[in-house]
Parts: structure tokens; sequence; C-alpha cells
């Protein structure tokens, strides 16, 4: 039997696993507003049992672990839209900045699909040059006037050609600056690995370190396509194009860009020089633009 004074230590466990349990309630509601932040949850366990001539009588309760109710499934859903996300956000900053310095409003991702924006646009200046046109065949144009708008539309096709250039130049300054920032997440998710390892090698749980790296994982994803997996001892490998670039706590390898040839920066890993497939990301956004619309306005021009 318990007796008086197991009775009394069986009450005082059983309060202070639920004061532990209010205790994770409190960390979930302080989180509430956190993105970054995985629900916990307080594993209460029946404590062995004492035998009895009776039979076996209950010793209480005991708080055996703190848990995150994460989902493999949905975080991962998460990484591939958040790559989706982060292409198209590319892509609409991208085409905004050429609207502005063409002076028209894209309709399409096709460089011919264009509509005047503004008085001071390339097709407002055109049609005033053809008005121009025009107005001489029935003879009441000047040709002074024909001239300028000449003149004006020229300085504008060489204005556009350079502004167009210039975003040109920019999505490529925004790559070199995104896979800068790609590596920096890789070497953190590594040491965050490092860090998960050794706390459940030691048999204790690593909470918030692994919210800290999905974090990074989902940034990391917002700017190229990466594929993930979870290992026995807590770490997440990181794999971009096939390449492996995570391996449990080590950094193993890392992105830079090339070019192509012409300027055409693209992405390759740092050890072997493979060019990878980016497909998803701000930095696959960018290279849709600037080798898609942007190019085609550029050849229209």
């Amino acid at each position: 039997m318990l007796g008086l004074f197991g009775t009394l230590d069986l009450a005082a466990r059983s309060l202070a696993a639920q004061q532990e349990a209010m205790a994770v309630a409190g960390q979930n509601m302080a989180n509430v507003n956190n993105p970054a932040y995985a629900r916990e949850q307080a594993v209460i366990q029946t404590s062995a049992p004492l035998q009895t001539p009776a039979g076996q009588e209950g010793t209480g309760a005991d708080v055996v672990s703190i848990t995150e109710l994460r989902d493999r499934l949905l975080d991962n859903q998460i990484l591939s839209e958040n790559s989706v996300t982060g292409s198209l956000a590319a892509q609409q900053s991208a085409l905004q900045n050429a609207e502005a310095y063409l002076g028209e409003q894209l309709t399409s991702a096709s460089a011919s699909s264009a509509s005047a924006a503004s008085t001071g646009g390339l097709a407002a200046m055109l049609g005033k040059l053809f008005n121009s046109f025009s107005s001489m065949t029935t003879g009441a144009g000047d040709p002074a006037t024909v001239v300028q708008s000449a003149q004006e539309v020229t300085n504008q096709l060489n204005q556009v050609s350079a502004n167009l250039s210039q975003v040109r130049g920019n999505l490529n300054t925004s790559m070199q600056n995104d896979v800068a920032s790609c590596n920096q997440d890789l070497s953190q998710i590594a040491a965050l690995n490092h860090q998960i390892i050794l706390a459940q090698a030691a048999g204790g749980t690593a909470n918030g370190l692994v919210d800290a790296r999905q974090q990074k994982i989902e940034d990391l994803a917002s700017k190229v396509n990466i594929s993930t997996t979870a290992q026995a001892n807590g770490s997440v490998d990181i794999s971009i194009g096939g390449v492996a670039m995570v391996a449990g706590g080590s950094a193993v390898n890392g992105l830079q860009t090339y070019d192509a040839g012409g300027g055409q920066l693209l992405i390759q890993d740092e050890n072997t020089a493979t060019p990878l497939a980016v497909t998803g990301g701000s930095i696959a956004g960018n290279i849709t633009v600037r080798d898609g619309a942007l190019a085609g306005l550029q050849t229209s021009l």
C-alpha cells in the first residue's frame, strides 16, 4: 500500500503534472501569433503501479515529455507553396518595374500585349507620330511637328531600352543576393541540425530549435525549390535540384551563379559546378521574367 506519505506524494506529483500541462498551454497561447511556432503538448503518462496483495495500486501520473504537434505532410506542402509564392511574387515585382520604365501597362506575359498607361508612354508617343503623318497627308500638318514627334519617339525608345537593360541588371543582382541568402540559410539549418542531434541524443527535446529550423527551411523554400528528408536522429537533410546541400549537421554544398552567356546568370552548385534545375522560389521567378517577358520586350523594341 502507498501509505500516508505515498498518498501525499501521489497527490503532489499529480498537481505537478497538471501544473506542467498548464504551463505548456500558456506557452501555446503566448505564441498564438508566432508563425514559426508549432503547438506543443504535455504527454502525461500513468506512473508505474505498486503491486499489493489486493492487486496493482495506481501511483498517479507524470509528464514524460513535451512534444510538438507537427504534420510532416503539411510542412512539405507549405514548403511547396512557399516556392510557388516566392516565384510569383518575384515575377510580379519585376513586371511592375518593367511597366514603370516602359510607361505602359502590361496586360499579359507577352511583350506584344501592352496598352497605353500614360500620356508619356511609348504607345502615346507613337500615336502622336502617326497622327502627325496623317495630318501631313491632308496638307494640314507641319513638317516640323513630324520631326519633333519622331525625335520624341526616338528618345523614348532609347530611354526605354536603357531602362529595360537596367531591370535586367537588377534581376541578376537580385539573383546573386538570393543565392547569398540561400547559402546563409543552408549554414544555419546545418547548425540547428547539429544542436538538435545533440539534444535528442542526450534524451531531451529541442522544440524551440525545431521551430527555428523550420522557419529557416521555409525561408529557403521561398527563394529556391528544395527537397527535405527527415532523419531518425532529428536532423533534416536538404537537396536542391537533386544535389545534396545539407547532410546532418554539416552544410556539404552551396549555390553560386554563373554566366551562361550574354550576362544570362544561372545557378550551379559550388562543389562540382553542376547547373541546377531551379523551378521555384524567387530565383526561378526572376529567371522566368528575365528570359521571358523582359527579353521579349527588349526584342520588340
